[in-house]
């Protein structure tokens, strides 16, 4: 079944052509993905079940999984060494909100079951976020939802400082359009703990006001001296960092391995200034904000400088500038210096976190479409001729190539008719062979042979290890499906990938030194 319409990014009447279709089509489930998700072999088999569990099932939710680092990541390299920004979302908030069945849609990565969709006339429309929306009407309606924690597909994240900020403000004007037209405490049907998960979620996104009213908190003492923290040194050290440092272990001992210290704010400081207009023009106006398409996939052929860097040099000559207006007024006013002094520390914070957002908005090259994940898998590498067949080690890998590493000391062949000393096959793993072809063995988790055929393209020597880089060499539309199968099929690849260096609390100094920008 088709529906005609006219595909328009800057529209979001497009949606009216899916609920079209929703009318005619006659599927119990409907599994959504976005353009850039490509799901794992087990999607179905893990998923479908639950709604044969639960008749009043609306929806099943997945984490989304992101193969690449976003902006802050890459640019101040922290990727693979602290969890990602969505590892606090799908990793720790998501699974308290299913605890109180107000896990909602996400937009992709999911199942819904048609006939309740069908009840509430389709996906919701009256916001941006109509993901959130549309799992508000449902759980208003006294159906349920659940939240699977396995990453289940795989996807890009935006690859720009510009892209992140077009996402962040499509979501914070969703999710405050939701707090104004579909104020959460006011629904009917919800239960007292659905409409606090619902309020939370959606009145987050004014952190933007408060993040901007922290920074300029301490400069309107040290520009114009209104006391706005009228306390002395021993009463914040008796009263406010007591308290902050309660907040912070407390939060740590919760969160720290899904997200650690300060990165919060770091992400919430470099969104706030882009955020506010948009913050403030779905409050005025909370009809008018029109959905935006995230790029995705974008290639960057040297490093610049963002062009939407200037509000931060802004802030950091404010900054600066404050600490002049605090000693002048230090020298001349007395009797304020307690006041002086603790937002002199208070700007101090506030430079560092402008500082790490000038790291974020210098944006890094990067050539590479095809992103690498990690991996940690035995394949077998077939020569091709009588040079035989050895054991290796897959510990990168693309949908354009992969990472193979082999250890001279302990590899033996497996093929019994063409057994050979070690020394015999060390003079074969050379530069010589780049551009020869070669085939790797592997097999997934489900069980699954693959023989993908390979080109070298690379080979160092790392001590006793030698490093294979290879691309690969599909010659037909077969060879291709199985790459992509091996590549994107396995889903306990998300979760090694996922999991890896993460699973530890670091500390607090450990945690702000991280947040500075890469020298």
């Amino acid at each position: 079944m088709s529906c005609e319409c006219h595909y328009d990014e800057d529209s979001f009447d497009n949606l009216s052509c899916f609920n079209d279709v929703l009318q005619h089509e006659c599927g119990e489930l409907i599994l959504i993905l976005d353009c850039d998700h490509v799901p794992a072999r087990d999607f179905l088999t893990r998923t479908v079940g639950f709604f044969i569990e639960d008749p009043k099932l609306f929806l099943v939710q997945t984490p989304h999984f992101f193969i690449n680092p976003d902006p802050v990541e890459k640019n101040l390299e922290t990727f693979r060494k602290s969890p990602s920004e969505n590892e606090m979302f799908y990793g720790a908030i998501h699974p308290g909100l299913d605890f109180w069945n107000a896990s909602f849609f996400c937009g992709s990565a999911a199942i819904l079951r048609r006939k309740y969709l069908l009840e509430v006339g389709g996906i919701a429309g009256d916001t941006i976020t109509e993901d959130a929306e549309t799992a508000l009407g449902l759980h208003a309606r006294g159906y349920n939802s659940a939240y699977l924690a396995k990453p289940l597909i795989i996807g890009l994240t935006p690859e720009t400082f510009d892209d992140f900020i077009v996402q962040r403000s499509r979501w914070a004007q969703g999710m405050i359009q939701i707090f104004i037209l579909k104020n959460p405490m006011l629904q009917r049907g919800l239960t007292i703990f659905q409409k606090i998960c619902y309020f939370n979620s959606s009145f987050f996104w004014f952190f933007g006001i408060a993040r901007a009213v922290f920074f300029i908190s301490p400069l309107v003492l040290l520009f114009f001296g209104l006391k706005i923290y009228n306390a002395s040194i021993l009463q914040v050290l008796a009263f406010a960092v007591p308290h902050l440092a309660g907040a912070y272990l407390l939060s740590n001992y919760l969160f720290g391995r899904y997200r650690h210290p300060f990165f919060s704010e770091l992400y919430e400081t470099i969104q706030s200034f882009y955020l506010l207009p948009a913050i403030i023009s779905a409050i005025l106006k909370p009809k008018s904000p029109v959905f935006k398409v995230t790029p995705k996939s974008v290639s960057l052929e040297k490093d610049f400088l963002s062009h939407l860097a200037a509000p931060f040099y802004i802030m950091l000559l404010l900054a600066i500038s404050g600490y002049i207006a605090g000693i002048y007024r230090w020298i001349t006013v007395p009797g304020v210096a307690d006041s002086i002094v603790i937002c002199m520390l208070w700007n101090t914070f506030n430079v560092v976190m402008v500082l790490s957002c000038l790291g974020v908005v210098w944006e890094k090259h990067q050539m590479r479409k095809m992103h690498r994940y990690a991996t940690d898998e035995k394949v077998l590498i077939d020569l091709k001729d009588e040079r035989g067949i050895f054991s290796a080690t897959l510990f990168d890998l693309s949908l354009s190539g992969a990472g193979i590493k082999i250890d001279n000391s302990l590899n033996q062949e497996v093929s019994e008719e063409s057994i050979k000393s070690l020394d015999k096959i060390k003079p074969f793993i050379n530069e010589q062979m780049v551009g020869k072809h070669i085939i790797m063995n592997a097999q997934d988790s489900y069980g699954n042979q693959y023989s993908l055929p390979m080109e070298i393209k690379q080979i160092r020597s790392k001590g006793n290890t030698t490093i294979i880089g290879c691309l690969f060499s599909a010659k037909s539309n077969i060879e291709l499906t199985e790459t992509i199968n091996f590549v994107y099929g396995d889903s306990s690849r998300w979760k090694f990938f996922s999991q890896q260096k993460q699973d530890v609390e670091i500390g607090y100094f450990k945690g702000f030194i991280s947040v500075l920008p890469s020298l």
